[in-house]
């Protein structure tokens, strides 16, 4: 069964996790696998595409109410603190990609590997 959600904390802060999109997931995992994801560019919107995806949880008579954490549009956060807060907003997107893309990404990285290895096997070959 696939998972709808996942609760984090992250430095005494609830978050959830909502996977993104199937097309921004394959957008993310397809630019990941070509090694473009560090283009300043690319990880800004992986970044924004993963960030959109998390709500901020906080606590209200007992109950979890989720708020709203980045806008996409805007490419700013709605908490202000987290603005500056790297340690945070660092595991906050490790703990999203592994959430919402780590099989996809594993599977389609093995498949990448392998084409390499059968293309330098056939280099040497010859």
């Amino acid at each position: 069964m696939i998972e709808k959600f996942k609760d984090v904390e992250i430095n005494g802060r609830q978050f959830r996790i909502y996977p993104p999109s199937a097309r921004d997931g394959s957008w993310i995992v397809g630019v990941a696998c070509a090694q473009r994801i560090y283009d300043p560019d690319n990880y800004e919107r992986a970044q924004g595409i993963m960030f959109g995806a998390c709500r901020h949880l906080i606590e209200v008579n007992g109950a979890k109410i989720e708020q709203l954490l980045y806008n996409r549009k805007e490419s700013r956060w709605l908490i202000p603190e987290l603005e500056g807060d790297i340690a945070t907003v660092d595991a906050l997107y490790d703990d999203a990609v592994d959430f919402c893309l780590g099989p996809t990404l594993e599977r389609r990285l093995k498949k990448v590997l392998d084409a390499q290895k059968l293309a330098e096997q056939s280099t040497t070959i010859q």
